[in-house]
């Protein structure tokens, strides 16, 4: 009888241990269609940047041309290669995909939008296809975005709808990150009335680009706070988070820092989420 039920049990151990086997392989395994196949990479921590032909976003583009505006906390980020096939040539794009907690809808003019607490989001670039002017995604941060419902669009070559349910195609301008209370914008939507210089408000030139670099601390925007002569309009605390953020994206040093900081604002968060919804709600109406 012990020595039945003991063999019971080790086939249940071993039963147990084909399923977890089986499932951690399911995982593993590429997203595979006729004519795309997703492959996860790993994170080798490196960061290659690259230069990029930004196309100069319109207004009305921004709006019209996305369907989905929601803000929402990030998680599972994953960077992936994505092979297809393009007019009879083998094509493979660097893609990042993460999910996303969503706690705000600002606007949605698609009718396939699904209406769920977590939804897959991609975009077109990874820490391996790098430029300074992209938000770097990261677990447990917060953003306002701009994107598109994948199932709106199923002639799309690399056939987004069958791995996110939504796509960002502006991430330098329309993905926003939202950092203690502020959203850290780029001249894009500097000119909201709310938006503030983020060197302006700490009172900082490119002279102190270096200084800000190798040693920025609490107290030395609290220093150059008090020798500006502008009114204080944000905490040393978000000045110092915002810098902290930008310090990630800028691997060549304090010049490219500059580079950054000089074209970004904050706009306090409930402000500008009110805007956006306004925004849009102006064009849908047109």
């Amino acid at each position: 009888m012990k020595k039945t039920k003991l063999l019971y049990i080790v086939c249940c151990i071993v039963f147990i241990s084909l399923l977890v086997a089986c499932q951690i392989n399911k995982e593993k395994q590429p997203e595979v269609s006729d004519n795309t196949e997703v492959r996860t990479v790993e994170d080798t921590q490196t960061v290659v940047f690259v230069d990029y032909n930004w196309v100069v976003l319109k207004k009305e583009d921004a709006y019209t041309k996305n369907t989905v505006i929601l803000t929402g906390e990030v998680s599972n980020v994953r960077y992936t290669t994505v092979d297809y096939e393009f007019m009879d040539t083998n094509v493979s794009d660097k893609a990042t995909l993460f999910d996303i907690k969503v706690d705000k809808v600002l606007s949605c003019t698609s009718d396939l939008y699904p209406d769920r607490d977590c939804i897959t989001v991609g975009v077109g670039y990874t820490m391996s296809t790098y430029n300074e002017e992209l938000p770097v995604i990261t677990e447990g941060a917060r953003y306002l975005l701009f994107c598109n419902v994948t199932a709106d669009d199923k002639d799309d070559v690399r056939e987004t709808y069958k791995y996110a349910d939504c796509w960002i195609c502006y991430p330098k301008d329309l993905l926003c990150e939202n950092i203690d209370g502020y959203y850290l914008v780029c001249d894009f939507f500097s000119d909201i009335p709310s938006a503030v210089s983020l060197a302006g408000a700490i009172g900082v030139t490119k002279e102190d680009a270096s200084d800000i670099f190798s040693h920025v601390s609490k107290e030395y925007i609290k220093r150059k706070m008090e020798a500006s002569s502008k009114r204080k309009v944000i905490s040393e605390e978000v000045a110092l988070s915002c810098i902290e953020t930008l310090k990630v994206r800028a691997g060549n040093g304090a010049d490219q820092l500059w580079n950054i900081m000089k074209n970004r604002y904050l706009i306090e968060e409930t402000a500008f989420e009110n805007h956006i919804r306004k925004t849009a709600e102006s064009f849908s109406d047109r």
